[in-house]
């Protein structure tokens, strides 16, 4: 009998992967991302390759304003409008942190501890991607 450790990630992987590619928006992320319920987006190209993520804290930093008093800005509806308007590629963790489908739930569980992510997409041997495991679904298959 093998351990959950060595369980491979493809038996635990949700294959419904929330993509977009590094041409669509933020807006169109942020939309996705509410759709789903699904907070991390893998970027691909248009032969679902995978070229990066994206997440919430990845988004904020297309907001972040620059302040040499370090002192709180306001930010105006046309900040607000470009911030959103702005391409996925600007925002986007690359090189992707990723599993393969041969992978173990034990190597998404050192990939969770030293990269503190939540999401990792899991590519076949092109790198298409085919799926993707959460910190959670590695939980879960410890309650099993």
């Amino acid at each position: 009998m093998h351990s959950v450790l060595e369980k491979p990630i493809k038996s635990v992987m949700k294959t419904d992967t929330p993509m977009l590619k590094k041409e669509d928006t933020i807006s169109e992320a942020i939309k996705l991302m509410q759709k789903t319920g699904i907070h991390s987006i893998s970027v691909v190209d248009g032969f679902k390759t995978l070229i990066g993520t994206l997440c919430p804290k990845d988004i904020l930093k297309v907001f972040q304003i620059p302040s040499m008093l370090g002192e709180n800005i306001k930010i105006s509806e046309e900040f607000f409008a470009s911030c959103l308007s702005r391409k996925i590629e600007e925002a986007m963790t690359a090189p992707a942190i990723h599993l393969e489908e041969e992978n173990t739930v034990g190597d998404a569980l050192r990939i969770f501890t030293n990269n503190q992510v939540n999401f990792i997409p899991v590519v076949n041997k092109g790198t298409v991607v085919v799926g993707f495991v959460s910190l959670l679904d590695v939980f879960n298959q410890a309650g099993k």
